[in-house]
């Protein structure tokens, strides 16, 4: 593998991964490495000094700038914690209550069972139901002490519907409730919470107009996540889209105040330094 002494014609022909690290500890805060694209823009301000009949003298160059954007192919939980200040935490302790809805059928003695035990005030644990008929919700079911004339009962002991004689055997019935979780992992996005700065890495492939295969790494000493971003679900994936802009100031105390970045290009077999 050839050495560079001078960097030549050369272009990137696959994105390995962006990285990100706490600024104060470097602690590993995510890893983006399915991504469908990446770029980093740099763009500035100029402004003409013009002399006598509109000539141009002189351009002044201000408010250089650099922005990091890409797509993931896969939701990544550390980017996001990055991009809303927030952190996933674990819980196992049942603080966790989640909406659900379910389809179940009446039997001959009229009842029926939710598969989860439903929460809530008592005798009002069932947010809604309805009778189905032919894919579509109709009558409305009020949950009530004790069944009656479009009302049904509800234990959550057992997780069982009582419904009135005038429900028969095998109707369809829709309902809603929320169930609390035994073990569920979370992600609060505060309004008072905003997005992160860290210490990131780019890791590109580069090759050259020969055929040589290198490595390529973009160091951002500070790069700032704006809080925009969107979580895209579709009929074939969801993807995770971000974008960042590198900080001159650097983290205080370390040398590299001043730089937005440094890219790096070497060969893949490059041994240690010294």
């Amino acid at each position: 593998m050839p050495s560079l002494n001078v960097i030549g014609d050369w272009t990137i022909t696959a994105l390995d991964d962006f990285t990100g690290f706490d600024l104060d500890t470097g602690a590993h805060l995510f890893t983006v490495d399915e991504l469908q694209s990446f770029s980093i823009e740099q763009s500035e301000d100029t402004q003409d000094v013009t002399g006598r009949n509109g000539r141009l003298l002189n351009i002044i160059k201000r408010n250089k700038s650099i922005t990091i954007s890409g797509q993931n192919g896969v939701v990544n939980s550390g980017l996001m914690e990055a991009q809303t200040g927030s952190e996933f935490k674990h819980d196992a302790a049942g603080a966790i209550e989640v909406e659900w809805s379910e389809f179940v059928t009446v039997d001959a003695e009229h009842k029926a069972t939710t598969e989860f035990k439903a929460t809530g005030t008592a005798g009002a644990e069932i947010m809604d139901a309805y009778i189905v008929e032919n894919n579509i919700a109709t009558t409305k079911l009020v949950q009530a002490d004790a069944a009656a004339a479009g009302k049904f009962a509800y234990d959550p002991a057992t997780k069982t519907l009582t419904f009135h004689t005038d429900v028969a055997k095998d109707t369809m019935v829709v309902v809603w409730y929320k169930r609390k979780l035994a073990s569920a992992d979370y992600l609060d996005n505060l309004s008072d919470s905003y997005a992160k700065d860290v210490m990131a890495y780019a890791n590109v492939q580069v090759e050259d107009k020969c055929a040589n295969v290198y490595h390529g790494q973009i160091y951002i000493p500070r790069c700032a996540f704006i809080g925009n971003f969107t979580l895209e679900g579709s009929d074939s994936q969801a993807t995770h889209s971000f974008e960042a802009r590198a900080i001159a100031s650097g983290k205080c105390g370390k040398t590299d105040d001043g730089l937005y970045y440094r890219l790096v290009v070497f060969g893949v077999n490059t041994e240690d330094a010294a």
